[in-house]
């Protein structure tokens, strides 16, 4: 029999975000657990940028576990039938017999067959959730009043299979309770080290190719045309009149939708006031050189780029969604709909009546960047599972 206490991290997404990124910082926290051997994560192989950020991290006692499948369209009503996937699972908790299965799970429709495993082998399930929206808050125009309710009465079930839930924010919390979720749930900030730009504003200007007296506002993060709400930003930006010709707009980022966003720009007529830029390691630089960060986001857990564009000091123009109105000035959400002229709402949030109240909302997000708080926490949440 094998002695060995082990957690197993299972992740099945081809997606490496924020929130992976938030994970891999938390990790050295569980490698220190006094009763944990070793930890092994499991990440599909097609996964090319996780299974990169793993190796370059170097953490020791960590192994990784490659997966032939990954989650897939439609997962909520597929999970029970993946027979293969499952099969896999089976044999992969039969190897590593862990002490608990912890999910890394973008929305709870992640590693759902993993959950479903862990469950029938009776593991303790311990969930890292940065969503957790009805299925009516995601936006998904195609989806009837039928497949709302039955998305939502499937996901019901799956919300009251793990025994302990982290998540980044209060919001998100208040999410799951409203799912009737009755477990455990810890909150666990996301923090993200502030790192200077590499020069000055004005210098930074120049070797970015931005003239000085332009204003920029900046979108910066995963090229996601729904969830992101990049294709209302650039229907906001196409009909809003008279065009102020001192704003400029920056894409900067990669991700599924970066063929589009190119297509999307042209169709619009927009390349004259609109940059797209590929994702930079250094994306300070980008923030200091930004006047305001636009996030048009239909959905979010705690966006590190709203952290970052804070702890930068600049005003964020985002959506009326709940974790932007738990850390960003009310005057800063609004539509992007019909209604909005954002050359107006852009310069109302550089203004300087609303400048104290960006303040106010960037002392909060400093005090909550505290790495070593979070790993904390996050341990505590692992070890009140196992009640050790």
């Amino acid at each position: 029999m094998n002695s060995e206490l082990k957690i197993l991290v299972c992740q099945d997404s081809l997606m490496f975000g924020g929130h992976e990124r938030m994970f891999l910082s938390l990790v050295p926290v569980l490698l220190e657990l006094d009763w944990l051997d070793s930890l092994v994560i499991c990440v599909p192989s097609a996964n090319f940028a996780f299974l990169q950020a793993l190796d370059q991290a170097k953490l020791p006692r960590l192994r990784v576990r490659q997966l032939r499948y990954s989650k897939v369209r439609g997962e909520p009503y597929r999970a029970p039938l993946r027979w293969m996937y499952r099969r896999e699972m089976d044999t992969v908790l039969s190897e590593e017999m862990p002490a608990l299965v912890l999910l890394l799970q973008g929305r709870i429709e992640n590693a759902l067959v993993p959950m479903l495993a862990a469950r029938k082998a009776r593991i303790p399930i311990f969930s890292y959730l940065p969503m957790a929206h009805g299925t009516s808050e995601l936006g998904y125009r195609n989806f009837t009043p039928a497949i709302t309710r039955t998305l939502d009465w499937i996901r019901s079930y799956y919300y009251r299979l793990p025994d302990g839930y982290a998540v980044p924010s209060s919001a998100v919390e208040r999410q799951l309770r409203s799912r009737g979720v009755t477990a455990r749930i810890d909150v666990v900030p996301n923090v993200v080290p502030l790192i200077p730009a590499s020069s000055s504003r004005a210098d930074v200007r120049v070797k970015l190719g931005i003239a000085l007296d332009e204003r920029l506002a900046l979108f910066i993060g995963r090229i996601d045309r729904h969830q992101k709400g990049l294709d209302l930003l650039i229907e906001v930006i196409a009909r809003s009149v008279p065009v102020d010709q001192r704003w400029r707009f920056a894409f900067v980022g990669d991700g599924p939708d970066a063929s589009w966003l190119d297509d999307a720009l042209e169709t619009a007529g927009l390349l004259p006031q609109c940059r797209r830029i590929n994702w930079t390691d250094n994306p300070s630089d980008w923030y200091t050189a930004s006047d305001a960060i636009v996030m048009p986001s239909r959905f979010e857990g705690v966006p590190l780029t709203m952290i970052e564009a804070l702890l930068h000091d600049r005003p964020v123009l985002a959506s009326e969604i709940d974790v932007f109105l738990d850390y960003l000035p009310r005057e800063g959400l609004v539509r992007f709909d019909e209604t909005l002229n954002i050359f107006d709402a852009l310069n109302f949030i550089c203004s300087a009546s609303l400048k104290e109240k960006y303040a106010i909302a960037t002392t909060k997000i400093r005090a909550e960047c505290d790495l070593d708080l979070s790993r904390r926490l996050f341990a505590e949440a692992v070890n009140q599972v196992l009640k050790f």
